[in-house]
């Protein structure tokens, strides 16, 4: 009963972060704080941390917590995705893209509700297309 009630407090969160960042009806400094109170209520870590550790090493971080990994991956990558639709350039929605896919792999693995895990799923297949795609156009350019 606990972890549904983390997942859906934090998915009721992601939500209104998401559509602030895909409307663009919110300010990036705002947006930039909403994602940094999510790091730090619910995985614990600073925006600062999280954007710039290598992704293995920040998933380490986040096992050694014991505690929820796969919802800390899951929002991770969440925050990741959303710094990705965030990007003004197409190397950082790549980069971002790809560490988002790496927590959404790490996350998928969890047994969530179907309904989370449908959107795991989705997000899986829109990332690999979005970085292959970007990948591509970065190496030919």
């Amino acid at each position: 009963m606990i972890r549904r009630d983390y997942l859906l407090a934090m998915i009721e969160q992601l939500g209104a972060l998401a559509r602030a960042a895909t409307g663009k009806n919110m300010p990036a400094e705002k947006l930039q704080v909403e994602m940094e109170d999510l790091s730090g209520q619910w995985i614990g870590l600073p925006t600062v941390v999280l954007f710039t550790l290598p992704v293995e090493e920040l998933h380490r971080l986040i096992a050694d917590s014991e505690r929820l990994v796969s919802e800390k991956c899951f929002l991770t990558a969440e925050l990741f995705r959303t710094k990705a639709e965030m990007a003004t350039d197409d190397d950082s929605r790549r980069i971002f893209s790809g560490k988002a896919l790496y927590f959404y792999h790490q996350s998928a693995r969890a047994g969530f509700p179907p309904e989370i895990q449908s959107s795991i799923t989705d997000h899986i297949t829109t990332l690999t297309a979005l970085v292959a795609t970007t990948s591509a156009a970065s190496e030919s350019s």
